[in-house]
Order: structure tokens, then C-alpha cells, then sequence
């Protein structure tokens, strides 16, 4: 889709663009050309209706020769029989308005007054197009110019998302193991804390499963998150108190936790 017929403002604002260029065609027409206002006035304003669509195709002209991709000479000759065939078919289409307004009383005659102007619609006619040519030009820039910051912002992204999957491949086995002595040291203590710690275990894994694929993440879900770790830590260093009073009734019994709670 042609970037200045969509969305519909930015073809409002080339519209508008066309006004001065329509203006100073008249005074041309009307004053040097001698053709009275109202007769240029009646006969630009359409001509200047058509010619502001058939500029638009100068976009699929300006892609198909870009700028970086093509040579000079290849630009210049395109561009320039682009430019004499169609200001060709505008003064074309000015002899047939003239000629349709001339069969009225009141513009009788305007066929013959325009013939001495063609030569100047023909160059005004060549120079719009050409200006056209460079605003295409423009406008590719720009979108070109869009497209790399949004690769280079999609880079940017792909590596902050790598680097937290990194950091999440090294803080989750260093979690899961911590955890999993703990429920191996738990299961000769208390059996029904290591049930306990192996089904909170479990869960918070099945919770954290499907977090990297996920853009945000809802406040209740990362509440319900923490609510699980905490009650994974709390399992694992709540029992303290428990290896204390097992040291003083056992004490290979505590060396034997002492260690299992330096792998932890």
C-alpha cells in the first residue's frame, strides 16, 4: 500500500501540499499565459486533481530503482523517460479539458488560447514529477530508517530475553538442588515435612514453567510465585530449632545433619 494514501491524514496533508503548487500554475496560466483567471482557474484546478495521482506512482518507480541498489545512470534514465512520458499524457489530458470546456459560450476558444501554453505545462509537468521522485525518496529513507531502529530494538530485546534465560539456567539448578538436599536431609527427620516440601516443590516448578514464554506476567500470579518460594524457604530453614535439640540427644545424629545442611 502507497505510504501517503494510508492512514488517510498523511494524504489530507498531500492534498494540501498540492494547493501552492496549483496556485502558482495558475498565475502562470492566467497573467504570462494570458488566459484570464476563471479559463486557468477552471482548467488547472482538474488538471492538478488528475496529476497528483499520477505522481503517486513515482513510489513503485523509486523502489524499484533504489537509491544504494542502482547505478546513476540507471536512476537518471528511468526517472527522466518516467518524467517526458508522463508530462506527455498531462498535456494530453489539458488539451481535452481545454477542448470539453471550449464547446461552452463562456470558454469558447480556449483550445486555441491554450496551444501556446503547452510547452510550459509540459516543463511545470516534468519538474512536479521530478519533485515527486524526491519526496518518494524521502519517504523511503525515513521508513528505512524505521525499519533498522525496530531490528535494532528487536535486538536489543532477543538479547535482554537471553541474558535472563541465562541467569534463570543458572539460579534455578542451584535452587533445585539446595532444595532437594533439604527434602533428603528432611525425609530421616520429619517425613511429612519432606511430602510437604515436595509437593511445594513441584508446584512453584509447574508455576515457573511457562513464565519465559511470557511478555508480562500479572501481579496475582508473581504474588502466588513468591507465596510458594517462601514456603519452600520457610520448610527448609524452619527446622533449626529441631537439629539443636537432636545434637544434644545424638551428636553423630548432628553431625550427620551438619553436613547434609553444608550441602544445602
Amino acid at each position: 500500500m502507497h505510504p501517503l494514501l494510508t492512514p488517510i491524514n498523511r494524504y489530507g496533508l498531500y492534498l494540501l501540499a498540492w494547493t501552492p503548487l496549483a496556485g502558482i500554475l495558475i498565475y502562470l496560466m492566467a497573467v504570462p499565459g494570458r488566459l484570464g483567471w476563471p479559463d486557468a482557474t477552471t482548467l488547472i484546478i482538474p488538471l492538478c486533481l488528475i496529476y497528483q495521482f499520477v505522481c503517486l506512482s513515482a513510489w513503485y518507480t523509486c523502489r524499484a530503482t533504489p537509491l544504494r541498489g542502482s547505478s546513476f545512470l540507471r536512476l537518471r534514465f528511468s526517472h527522466l523517460v518516467a518524467a517526458v512520458i508522463i508530462s506527455f499524457l498531462w498535456i494530453q489530458v489539458a488539451r481535452l479539458i481545454a477542448y470539453a470546456l471550449s464547446q461552452f459560450p463562456s470558454f469558447r476558444g480556449l483550445d486555441e488560447r491554450l496551444a501556446p501554453q503547452i510547452p510550459v505545462l509540459f516543463g511545470v509537468g516534468f519538474l512536479l514529477y521530478l519533485l515527486s521522485v524526491a519526496t518518494h525518496y524521502v519517504i523511503l529513507a525515513i521508513e528505512d530508517s524505521r525499519r533498522a531502529e525496530a531490528r535494532a530494538m528487536e535486538t536489543s530485546i532477543l538479547a535482554r530475553d537471553a541474558e535472563l534465560k541465562a541467569l534463570k539456567a543458572q539460579v534455578n539448578p542451584h535452587f533445585l538442588f539446595n532444595s532437594l538436599n533439604s527434602i533428603s536431609a528432611l525425609t530421616s527427620l520429619d517425613p511429612k515435612k519432606a511430602r510437604e516440601m515436595c509437593i511445594l516443590l513441584a508446584e512453584f516448578l509447574r508455576m515457573t514453567l511457562g513464565l519465559g514464554e511470557k511478555t508480562s506476567v500479572p501481579i496475582s500470579e508473581e504474588l502466588s510465585l513468591l507465596h510458594h518460594y517462601l514456603a519452600i524457604e520457610k520448610v527448609r530453614f524452619g527446622r533449626a530449632s529441631k537439629w539443636k535439640k537432636v545434637s544434644k540427644a545424638s551428636p553423630r545424629r548432628s553431625r550427620s545433619l551438619r553436613c547434609s545442611s553444608s550441602r544445602s
